[in-house]
């Protein structure tokens, strides 16, 4: 599974939109040369479709990290348990879901595999262990079910992917062991740390962060980037065996014409031997911690996630 946060479905317009302007070969290939735009029930291509998903719960106001993050990988039902959105902390009121019940913990349960493909430098860890700290959910989860976050060693010896995909910005925060790869080799890298796993997830933040600040620029540099990253996975996938997952939390990239977060529907893109299951189990964000265990559960070590 893919996470990117902050990218919803907008208008077809490239002059807001990046996901129009941006060269987007590898997804256009996945979707048969099609991407996605508001108005679009969806799309199918010959090996992935991609399907819009509700973000906002039905509650006022703009949809936030924290709310689209619990319902993916907590199958929290954000309406119905906190009735309001947050982010991009976990408020006390449903920690307990996201520790307890989380993607990670569920799967270890059924004594399944997953991990957490990540690298976090050593200021992260410093923060952690200060007074002051607090996680965003992706973390909460991976470390409440017994998983090292991966930091600059695991990086440096290739078992782990950095969060900006290229690791271009290692060296600056200290590890000079840290070399930046190409986008095409950190994808390769993210499939064979799947090996004898069920389950694999990768966290990128970069379009969130290009969509706060407006940057055209930016934007499309971060998505083109994400869109190597998943050509470099697709060199060594097999369409028949493996499930590739690309998911959102909230609109946001999609519209540079706001800083703000929007109200827009999530492209939740399913490739390869899985889809034919998630279309059938996934309506809503809320539903896909659920569907990725039963498909996990059900496939034992024949297909991976």
């Amino acid at each position: 599974m893919l996470f990117w946060d902050g990218v919803g479905i907008g208008k077809k317009d490239a002059a807001t939109n990046p996901l129009v302007a941006a060269d987007l070969p590898v997804l256009r290939r996945l979707l048969d040369g099609e991407i996605w735009a508001a108005g679009k029930k969806g799309i199918t291509a010959a090996f992935a479709s991609c399907i819009p998903l509700d973000a906002t719960f039905e509650l006022e106001g703009l949809p936030q990290s924290g709310t689209g993050q619990a319902a993916i990988f907590a199958g929290v039902d954000i309406a119905g348990t906190v009735g309001k959105h947050f982010g991009p902390y976990v408020p006390a009121s449903i920690r307990f879901d996201v520790e307890e019940k989380n993607i990670f913990r569920r799967l270890q349960a059924l004594g399944l595999k997953s991990a957490f493909a990540n690298a976090y430098p050593q200021r992260y860890f410093e923060y952690l262990a200060s007074p002051r700290a607090r996680q965003p959910v992706v973390s909460l989860a991976a470390r409440s079910a017994g998983l090292l976050l991966n930091g600059h060693r695991e990086l440096a010896a290739g078992k782990a992917v950095s969060a900006d995909i290229t690791a271009t910005r290692w060296k600056e925060f200290g590890h000079q062991e840290v070399h930046a790869v190409a986008p095409e080799t950190a994808g390769r890298q993210f499939y064979r740390l799947s090996h004898n796993i069920d389950f694999i997830l990768f966290e990128y933040f970069l379009t969130d962060k290009a969509g706060h600040e407006q940057s055209m620029g930016e934007a499309v540099d971060v998505l083109q980037r994400f869109d190597a990253f998943i050509g470099g996975i697709l060199e060594c996938w097999n369409p028949r065996q493996d499930t590739l997952l690309i998911v959102s939390d909230h609109g946001n990239v999609e519209d540079l014409s706001t800083k703000s977060h929007t109200r827009n529907k999530v492209p939740f893109i399913i490739a390869g031997a899985g889809r034919k299951h998630f279309l059938h189990q996934v309506a809503s964000l809320s539903d896909i911690t659920p569907a990725v265990v039963t498909y996990c559960a059900s496939c034992g070590k024949t297909n991976r996630l």
